[in-house]
């Protein structure tokens, strides 16, 4: 059970599951009197996304390799897989968190 304590791996659990609470929102919402449920589905499908997505990229920067006189990550000692996932999962929070402030934004206005 080990392997799941890894951030990268809940992140991609993560990723795959987390939809289903936009799907359950949109499903109870089935009128479009009640858009809020939609909304809030929609909020937190992208909270635990971008949630589990900084955890990833902050296990995957702490253990990168470091540089012996600066102590900073030394890209040229990674990987392209670990740039690459590095890189991608650092996308995917960048634009979790921003479809987090849009969907707050849609429940915010849905609620007035």
């Amino acid at each position: 059970m080990r392997t799941f304590r890894d951030p990268t791996v809940q992140f991609c659990v993560a990723l795959i599951t987390a939809p289903l609470l936009a799907i359950t929102g949109s499903s109870i919402a089935s009128s479009n009197s009640f858009f809020w449920g939609t909304s809030v589905g929609w909020f937190l499908t992208v909270v635990v996304i971008a949630y589990f997505a900084w955890r990833s990229v902050r296990h995957q920067w702490r253990s990168a390799p470091k540089q012996a006189e600066t102590g900073r990550p030394d890209l040229a000692k990674m990987g392209p897989i670990d740039i690459g996932l590095l890189l991608g999962i650092t996308f995917v929070a960048v634009l979790g968190a921003a479809g987090a402030v849009v969907a707050l934004i849609a429940v915010v206005m849905t609620m007035s």
